[in-house]
């Protein structure tokens, strides 16, 4: 919020164009017949998954998310985790600034604002729980490919906005219940 803030100081709320022609590549160049931005996401997406399933970091980010007192008494730094979380959601964020900003040849801190609730819906739907411990990235990536066809069929169906809205938020609230029945059922079977 600071970061925006002082973002919309500096240029006066006004969009910032006319950005040199390597720049506009990023976003609109294509990867052996792949659309760049596309390639960019897919390599973000493994090296993420792999960062997860197969680090000492993604087994602590893990357990932080599930229980963070137990991770602390497990020996796990949970303040430098959550930190490092943080950072990596700050670093794919901006790689994700840098493509559409290379695609519409300007920036402004308003661009995508209103993606925030397709993009919890995206996670959610992907079985990553909003009370921590239980997700993957394939997972995400999955449910940002059912958003993104979810999103399309509505647009085609010429539904207003605020209606598609109104159908997000719907399913995230669906994928809450859903996860939080699949989670008593497992305090069940376990007892």
């Amino acid at each position: 919020g600071i970061a925006q803030g002082i973002a919309f100081l500096l240029t006066n709320g006004q969009a910032v164009a006319g950005f040199p022609s390597p720049y506009d590549k990023i976003g609109t160049s294509d990867i052996r017949g792949f659309p760049g931005a596309v390639v960019i996401a897919i390599v973000v997406f493994v090296v993420l998954h792999l960062m997860l399933t197969r680090t000492k970091l993604g087994v602590q980010i893990y357990a932080v998310g599930g229980n963070a007192e137990s991770a602390a008494y497990a020996g796990i730094r949970v303040g430098r985790v959550k930190m490092i979380a943080l950072a990596i959601s700050g670093l794919t964020a901006g790689i994700g600034g840098l493509i559409v900003s290379s695609r519409l040849d300007a920036g402004n801190g308003l661009f995508g604002a209103g993606d925030l609730l397709g993009a919890v819906a995206a996670v959610v739907i992907g079985g990553t729980s909003l009370f921590g411990g239980i997700g993957s990235v394939v997972g995400t990536a999955i449910g940002v490919v059912m958003i993104a066809t979810i999103n399309n069929g509505l647009v085609l169906l010429n539904i207003p906005d605020f209606w598609q809205q109104i159908v997000i938020g719907c399913i995230i609230i669906g994928a809450m219940v859903l996860d939080q029945l699949a989670k008593t059922a497992r305090s069940v079977i376990r007892a």
